[in-house]
């Protein structure tokens, strides 16, 4: 998490765009557990990123008719259309270090259909669509 804090304290816009965005959006939030004893307190809006041991971005939603319908095929790829300048913020500081950023996990399986949008290579209707849902920074 020192790369992490070290990018904020040389240069919090970068990261302060992002938290904007994901806090105007609301359907994402940092999550992630906290230091014991916080390190800092940059800004009202950075000291969630701040002080945390290992964070992570992601949603949590009622299971829903969206869960068991063919649209939350495009609501996953907005999901992670949206998350990408939040990954490749992550990614710029890591130093190319890419065991610092680990997928949690297949977190879903979607069925995939006709009109899902998601281009060449993804699978035929009625075939799976599988992936991870977000990324962490593990502490170092």
């Amino acid at each position: 998490m020192k790369p992490l804090r070290r990018d904020i304290d040389e240069d919090p816009k970068r990261l302060e765009k992002i938290a904007r965005r994901i806090q105007k959006d609301g359907a994402f939030s940092v999550q992630g557990q906290d230091y014991a004893r916080p390190k800092g307190d940059p800004s009202p809006l950075l000291t969630p990123w701040y002080n945390k041991r290992s964070i992570s971005v992601g949603c949590e939603r009622p299971f829903d008719e969206l869960v068991c319908s063919p649209a939350l095929t495009d609501t996953l790829v907005e999901g992670f259309t949206f998350l990408e300048p939040c990954y490749e913020y992550f990614k710029s500081f890591s130093g190319g270090a890419g065991d610092l950023l680990q997928p949690l996990g297949v977190l879903v399986d979607v069925p995939a259909h006709s009109g899902h949008g998601l281009g060449p290579g993804v699978p035929a209707p009625g075939r799976t669509v599988r992936g991870p849902c977000y990324f962490a920074i593990l502490p170092g």
